[in-house]
């Protein structure tokens, strides 16, 4: 009786020893490729510097061109983390629009002729404000779907109480005056095997916020996430691999396959049940990796989705009412001898 507490600790481990052992659940595969361009951690002076830019943006050009001729005809989709190509974008607006990027727009399409595939990438929009987008241009559309980053990163992204008080953003030169996107849509495509697939979108530090995914997920019953990323600014592999963590998290938790895409490293993918799939892609390289996965099943609904939290919370002050109840037995006990 002393231990009991325990008890439901030692139940949930035994319960995720055994889901571990399921089999993947998936019908046919689909096929990534996935780019690290390594672009540098941009400043707002380089937004200026044309040599960096034109130099930027011919990097990520030809890494795209190469790995789509030595990946074969078989990719689905071709994911672009976020910065690749930093400060521009594929939306047009109005002509004194800053963000908008011709060739930007032409790498993408090009890119998608030249593979017959979808391009999920990031950019920066004008809409309203500055918006941080994961955009998704499939094979065949028109145009380009965008879902704007709903958790923005403060004083990287954006200065808390800038808008009431104007000079606090001057104390903070780098940090960014984005604005936030009010709810993120699913994406939709068809694989080249048949399949219509759905998948939910993410941009860096959201994946940390295991609520708002979950949300994200249980509400369009996505079959896997994509994350875009920069960790370019990390001066440590131990920041970065901390960050990445949380992919792990995510795909435990929503019991589908989590694809993070990032600049410069940690580019990885983890399975439903949260095991790392090597890519092979060491931080702060150029590269690119083609591989296959299986998307979960849209009737994939794990425990977390389903209640969230407030289970966990009970038993915790379950287990908190148990720890008290046998110290004050402990005391009584103590008193009476």
């Amino acid at each position: 009786m002393r231990y009991l507490y325990i008890l439901p600790l030692v139940l949930l481990l035994i319960l995720n020893f055994i889901l571990l052992l399921r089999p993947i659940d998936g019908e046919k595969s689909i096929s990534l490729l996935l780019l690290q361009p390594n672009t540098p951690y941009a400043k707002d002076l380089d937004r200026e510097n044309r040599d960096f830019m034109s130099h930027t943006i011919q990097n990520v050009f030809d890494l795209g061109m190469e790995s789509i001729e030595n990946s074969g005809n078989q990719i689905d989709l071709i994911l672009l983390p976020e910065s690749s190509i930093p400060f521009l974008g594929t939306k047009k607006g109005d002509d004194n629009d800053p963000m908008f990027s011709q060739t930007f727009l032409d790498i993408v399409n090009v890119w998608r002729k030249k593979s017959s595939a979808g391009v999920i990438y990031s950019e920066l929009v004008w809409d309203q404000g500055s918006r941080n987008s994961i955009s998704f241009l499939g094979n065949g559309a028109i145009e380009s779907e965008r879902a704007y980053k709903e958790i923005l990163l403060p004083f990287g992204e954006y200065v808390p109480l800038a808008d009431l008080f104007p000079f606090v953003q001057r104390w903070f030169g780098e940090a960014s005056h984005h604005k936030p996107g009010n709810g993120m849509p699913v994406f939709r495509f068809s694989s080249k095997k048949g399949m219509e697939l759905k998948f939910s979108g993410s941009i860096c530090y959201e994946l940390l916020y295991s609520e708002a995914m979950r949300e994200r997920v249980a509400r369009h019953k996505s079959q896997f996430m994509v994350n875009l990323t920069n960790d370019s600014w990390f001066e440590s592999e131990r920041e970065a691999l901390q960050h990445a963590g949380a992919g792990k998290l995510r795909a435990l938790e929503l019991g589908i396959p989590v694809i993070r895409s990032a600049v410069s490293g940690v580019t990885v993918l983890f399975d439903p049940w949260g095991r790392e799939i090597d890519l092979g892609l060491a931080r702060n390289t150029r590269g690119y990796r083609a591989i296959d996965f299986f998307p979960s099943k849209q009737n994939n609904e794990t425990f977390y989705i389903k209640y969230g939290t407030l289970p966990f919370r009970i038993l915790s002050v379950g287990l908190l009412f148990l720890a008290a109840l046998f110290s004050l037995k402990n005391v009584f006990i103590e008193k009476r001898v």
